[in-house]
């Protein structure tokens, strides 16, 4: 049976390929977060607003979001939160209020 005989009615092949969840503790905040406090940096203040914040710095002070909060392996928090969805992987010292989501890593 050569190349020209094979049968052209059959199905293509389908590959699933899997993606990590965003919120692994691997994940660096940047990549889904509007708002990035880098590594090597510190923040003092308040922060407000819709957009989604990761924190892989150091931020001291009071966040109210109506999005996601991302702490990094290395990030740092100290003060109150409040946001839609809380993802702690570093260090957080403070007050959390998290409407829909709060996930604490092992890290």
């Amino acid at each position: 049976m050569g190349f020209f005989d094979k049968k052209i009615d059959e199905e293509p092949r389908t590959e699933i390929v899997s993606t990590p969840k965003t919120t692994d503790a691997g994940i660096r905040p940047r990549r889904d977060c509007e708002c990035y406090i880098a590594h090597g940096v510190t923040v003092e203040g308040k922060i407000t607003g819709s957009a989604s914040v990761g924190i892989d710095g150091d931020f001291d002070g009071q966040l109210d979001i109506s999005s996601t909060l991302m702490v990094g392996e290395s990030g740092t928090f100290q003060g109150e939160i409040k946001a839609k969805d809380v993802v702690v992987s570093g260090t957080v010292n403070g007050d959390i209020s998290a409407d829909n989501l709060l996930e604490v890593h092992p890290t």
